[in-house]
């Protein structure tokens, strides 16, 4: 989860309850089409944590008695890149239809956070790293896997397929998210070097101007 999919509003915030508007390490102020904060700072995590902020949930089926838990940073290439993390709790549920109450949460959890995404305010400026945008292919299948997860009456092993269609889904989003970065650093890149081109050219002696660049086709 991107530190903007659970923006607290201006409206909302409360400071010291789900955000950290005074003291040291004080919460970023985000403007966009939502005006709000994000953290800044562990205490500004802790506050939003405690708030309800960017709740995380997921559920897995244990086939060969071994269960492991880890927290990665997959990193995104951003100089203030930082991963807090809080609240972590393990919960057993037996087979997914004995759990199907809980999956119940679990599956919201990930609905909320598939709607986080598709209203995701995403930026073509300066601020594309932090909010990258993704392809309309994947939102289109978030949304249809989001329609469909919310059918009445399912059993807790459609549920299953549906926390696990979320988590493949998230996955690419991720992974769409960087190429979209990487696309955006190598198109300013291309700018930066066009700059570079054409100071050189406006610096050649009266005459070479007249020589027309070769055209260079890019597929």
């Amino acid at each position: 989860m991107t530190i903007a999919e659970d923006v607290v509003k201006t409206e909302d915030a409360q400071d010291g309850v789900n955000c950290h508007l005074t003291g040291e390490g004080p919460d970023d102020k985000f403007e966009s089409d939502v005006e709000g904060y994000v953290p800044a700072s562990l205490a500004g995590a802790s506050y939003a944590f405690g708030g309800g902020r960017y709740a995380n949930y997921t559920a897995v089926e244990v086939t060969d008695g071994t269960l492991t838990l880890s927290v990665r940073n997959l990193g995104s290439g951003l100089e203030n890149d930082w991963m807090p993390f809080g609240g972590l709790r393990v919960i057993y549920l037996g087979t997914a239809e004995e759990g199907s109450a809980s999956l119940v949460n679990v599956l919201k959890g990930y609905q909320d956070r598939a709607e986080n995404i598709l209203n995701f305010i995403w930026s073509e400026t300066d601020g594309y790293a932090k909010f990258p945008n993704m392809s309309e292919a994947l939102k289109a299948d978030l949304r249809s896997t989001l329609s469909e997860s919310q059918a009445e009456d399912i059993s807790g092993e459609q549920m299953m397929t549906f926390i696990n269609k979320f988590s493949t889904l998230f996955d690419e989003v991720y992974n769409c998210r960087k190429a979209y970065v990487a696309v955006f650093r190598a198109a300013e890149n291309l700018i930066d070097q066009a700059e570079v081109l054409r100071a050189f050219r406006n610096g050649l002696p009266e005459g070479c101007h007249n020589r027309q660049p070769k055209k260079i086709t890019i597929y």
